[in-house]
């Protein structure tokens, strides 16, 4: 699994990619394996995305 992270992008946003070797369509972390790759166990995307989204909450617009 490699992380890349992109910090202090247009308009202040950040943006993580995880790449998983040999992935598919199975979502890592979960047990249950639903064909097309490996799935990994190194991380849980639930986990990760949750942790994201709590860290970067959606900035309200600014009325004009």
């Amino acid at each position: 699994v490699v992380r890349t992270k992109g910090q202090n992008c247009r308009d202040g946003g950040d943006v993580e990619l995880y790449s998983v070797a040999d992935g598919g369509h199975g979502w890592p972390g979960e047990t249950m394996y639903s064909g097309g790759g490996y799935v990994t166990q190194d991380f849980s995307a639930t986990d990760t995305l949750w942790e994201f989204f709590k860290d970067h909450p959606r900035a309200e617009p600014a009325h004009e």
